[in-house]
């Protein structure tokens, strides 16, 4: 089976500086991310770099280790998701990454 990770962002064509900064984005609106009110996620922002360091890490370990990706997958959503307030912060994913 070939596997390849893809993540989910938006582009905001348009939209004023309010709301890029809402929704997180990066690059002038380029990519921006989401609010996730059942995650409790109200900073895009940390999502979408939690998704360049899951890219990151497959690409770094895809030929080598590919179970290293999914070990730390496993981990995030157990330590950074399944809490009552989420971490999608880098502290978080250092401490699943170790």
């Amino acid at each position: 089976m070939l596997f390849e990770p893809h993540y989910k962002y938006n582009e905001c064509i348009g939209c004023t500086d309010e709301d890029k900064e809402l929704m997180g984005c990066t690059k002038d609106g380029k990519f921006c991310g989401a609010l996730n009110s059942e995650l409790a996620i109200t900073n895009a922002t940390l999502v979408l770099e939690e998704n360049v360091r899951q890219k990151c890490i497959w690409y770094l370990h895809k030929k080598q280790n590919p179970e290293y990706y999914w070990k730390y997958m496993i981990n995030f959503k157990d330590l950074c998701m399944n809490t009552e307030t989420p971490k999608f912060t880098k502290e978080c994913s250092v401490m699943v990454n170790k």
